[in-house]
């Protein structure tokens, strides 16, 4: 058995939330390298090894009852931690401290993959990570729009979902209709209502995205000044989240 820098990393992670587990999406969210691929290639290498245990887990909603199953949880197993500690002891860097982070909610950032609105998704991801959130932004992750089901999936994992509407998305032919399925998404899995919506200058929201929470309005030339009240904005929403069972 081979244990590489990402597979340290990967342990390095869940040794700091042993013995609760951590989702995938939140796990992933941690690692230098987001790459989907790499992430099911490695841990399920790590999980036929014995050094990690995924469990998941099916919820009931609704009446009449409906199963939900939720994205898999990981955990360090006991081998797992004794071959981190052999590692550490051999001298090799491991040191990677996620302590602060592995309590953190996780929020799925919804907006244009268009690169033009990226100066702005990119400034409210920081003001989210400045008040303690673990932000999964898919553009992080692929290189193209990703599947339905892969949408679904990191909505499902995460605690809660924050829209960013700028003007890419509103001049795009279709890219307004994929995020107000994305609110839906939300609205159907564990985030529920837990929403934010930021829409640029000049530009309305509508639909879910305007009905299940005040939109804050974003003014491209105004950022350094709106930067405390989109903290604010954000710290209200994580007010509003019930952490997940273990």
């Amino acid at each position: 058995m081979k244990l590489d820098p990402y597979h340290l990393e990967v342990l390095a992670i869940l040794d700091q939330r042993y013995p609760k587990t951590l989702r995938k999406g939140s796990l992933r969210s941690l690692l230098s390298d987001k790459n989907p691929d790499k992430f099911e290639r490695e841990t399920t290498y790590l999980e036929e090894h014995g050094l990690l245990e995924k469990t998941s887990t099916t919820l009931s909603i609704g009446l009449p009852l409906i199963g939900l199953d939720t994205p898999p949880s990981f955990k360090i197993t006991a081998r797992g931690i004794d071959a981190l500690r052999e590692v550490k002891e051999q001298g090799h860097g491991v040191s990677i401290d996620k302590s602060r982070e592995v309590q953190q909610p996780l929020a799925f950032l919804s907006a244009s993959f268009d690169d033009g609105a990226d100066p702005l998704v990119k400034w409210v991801k920081n003001r989210a990570e400045n008040i303690g959130f673990n932000v999964s932004w898919l553009k992080e992750i692929y290189r193209v729009k990703p599947t339905v089901d892969k949408i679904d999936e990191a909505i499902s994992d995460s605690d809660c979902i924050i829209q960013i509407l700028t003007s890419e998305a509103f001049q795009g032919s279709s890219e307004l209709g994929w995020l107000g399925n994305e609110i839906g998404m939300a609205c159907k899995s564990r985030p529920g209502k837990n929403v934010a919506v930021f829409v640029e200058a000049g530009y309305h929201a509508s639909g879910l995205a305007r009905a299940l929470t005040d939109n804050f309005v974003l003014d491209p030339k105004e950022l350094p000044q709106l930067e405390k009240k989109a903290e604010e904005y954000l710290s209200d929403l994580k007010k509003r989240i019930v952490p997940q069972k273990e």
